[in-house]
């Protein structure tokens, strides 16, 4: 699994929903994210090798998805609704990703 070509399609989707506030944010976005690679792909490799189920893949994926979310509200530019739908777009990459949907 090519989890860097995984990676790069979340922040692609994820920063897509910020359209015109992308430049402002995309640099914010980018070191939130890759502060938080090494726990996505841990929970990632955990459903890969069969160690927790699709279920509980989802269950965790949100629940670290909703921290990044927390640390990306600091960002005084970015709105709570496009923060949701950057969050959501990143959990749907992820879900495809690993062919759950």
């Amino acid at each position: 699994m090519d989890f860097d070509s995984i990676f790069n399609d979340l922040f692609s989707a994820m920063k897509n929903e910020f359209k015109e506030d992308a430049p402002k944010i995309k640099d914010q976005l980018q070191y939130i994210l890759e502060n938080n690679k090494a726990m996505i792909e841990k929970i990632t490799n955990k459903l890969v090798s069969g160690k927790i189920t699709p279920e509980q893949y989802k269950k965790l994926l949100k629940r670290n998805m909703r921290k990044i979310e927390d640390q990306m509200s600091t960002v005084n530019v970015m709105k709570k609704k496009a923060i949701q739908d950057a969050i959501n777009a990143g959990i749907d990459v992820m879900m495809k990703a690993i062919k759950i949907i």
